[in-house]
């Protein structure tokens, strides 16, 4: 399962962050904007403290047929280098931010004694939300999930130039769907004082209360983990725009996208816009640590019903349900910091960054679905990251945006 087709494996493909926009159904050719990277960045101390986890590393056999054993948990150290400026954003506001408590008592795992043929039939990605939103607010999973999710924000922004690309003038009302911590929806609040702005999550997603002094901003709780949209609240023709962002994962399988589109033309006004921002679940140009994560990432994306290729079909799905003016974008971002300019080599060590944190996040769910002990996850997701350098591994940011027709 791990030999996906359009998986680009030990290449030496050399980019920066390369832009190619396109209407639907148009062909999208990649294009540098500048002359192919010639020499590598080579690696600083900084990234060699880090390398490895074990003083050996595995022998080609082992690396071809990882086993499972029983093994002490086992956390691999973080990075934490870069800090973007922006970060301190909301941090004025901090005191205003409450914390919110949800019952330990309600978080339920799959049952110890399934099959793992079993475990497959059973789990969804609602299973896979469920487990993560309904731990305490002040476990350390939900605590790394809101932190990932909040410097999400502003890489989007690093990457994009801007918190929006559509001609937005006036608007009355601003949806955020999964809005997580609410950055995106308190940056456009405040830019746009005379809109409303509703962020859509379930609760313990957000930044618990979201007590701000930005009254124009409201948040909505949906029960997302059980299918929920929250959208069957707004009436029809009053949303001037709608964004999505990383959305992918409570989308599966497939079919909740077409529902959720269909809800989003009905709630849009006339000529409104739908944003939706993603990542490619496909990394380019892999070296073999990095395609190990993959093929155990198949493993568990098909439990949970996810095509890697979806998020690529977007706009076809977004046609299939009645919207017009479609246009698909998207970015090539190094991960590390192998390109030869300074912007290039600073947005790939922050994807990487970002790739890393959710690795760890998934740790939980690919070493349970695939037998495998968490020091054997921490060393090879360490060495995958490690080799993207050497392979010059980089991944595809998605953009689409559609209108409600007049």
């Amino acid at each position: 399962m791990g030999n996906n087709p359009s998986r680009e494996k030990q290449g030496t493909k050399s980019s920066k962050c390369r832009t190619t926009l396109t209407p639907f159904n148009s062909t999208v050719s990649l294009n540098s904007s500048k002359a192919g990277i010639i020499n590598r960045f080579k690696t600083t101390n900084r990234h060699k403290k880090s390398v490895s986890l074990v003083q050996q590393p595995f022998e080609e056999s082992t690396l071809n047929s990882l086993h499972a054993v029983s093994q002490p948990t086992f956390e691999a150290p973080s990075i934490d280098k870069y800090t973007d400026s922006q970060m301190t954003l909301l941090s004025n506001n901090s005191s205003q931010v409450e914390s919110m408590h949800t019952s330990s008592n309600s978080y339920s795992t799959l049952n110890t004694h399934m099959s793992e043929n079993e475990m497959a039939r059973a789990y969804s990605s609602e299973m896979m939300l469920k487990e993560l939103y309904l731990l305490c607010e002040t476990s350390p999973e939900r605590i790394k999930d809101r932190d990932r999710r909040h410097r999400q924000h502003y890489l989007l922004k690093r990457i994009w130039g801007s918190n929006y690309r559509i001609p937005l003038v006036d608007p009355t009302l601003i949806i955020d769907w999964c809005c997580t911590t609410a950055a995106w929806d308190i940056e456009l609040a405040i830019e746009f004082p005379n809109s409303k702005v509703i962020g859509i999550d379930y609760e313990s997603a957000t930044v618990a209360s979201l007590n701000t002094s930005v009254k124009n901003f409201s948040f909505q709780n949906a029960m997302i983990h059980q299918g929920e949209t929250g959208l069957n609240v707004i009436e029809n023709n009053q949303v001037d725009y709608i964004v999505m962002r990383d959305v992918w994962l409570v989308n599966c399988p497939v079919s909740k996208w077409t529902n959720l589109f269909e809800e989003v033309l009905r709630i849009l006004k006339p000529g409104g816009y739908i944003e939706i921002y993603e990542q490619d679940t496909n990394y380019k140009s892999v070296g073999p640590y990095l395609s190990i994560l993959e093929g155990w990432a198949d493993i568990f994306y098909e439990a949970i019903k996810l095509d890697r290729n979806t998020n690529n079909q977007l706009g076809s799905l977004l046609k299939d349900s009645g919207f017009i003016n479609i246009q698909h974008e998207y970015k090539e971002l190094p991960l590390g910091e192998w390109p030869e300019d300074k912007e290039s080599k600073e947005t790939g060590y922050l994807q990487k960054d970002f790739t890393e944190r959710g690795l760890r996040e998934a740790k939980r769910w690919l070493c349970k679905f695939n037998n495998v002990s968490e020091k054997e996850y921490a060393h090879v997701m360490t060495r995958a990251l490690d080799e993207c350098e050497d392979y010059k591994t980089y991944i595809r940011s998605l953009y689409f945006s559609a209108q409600k027709p007049s």
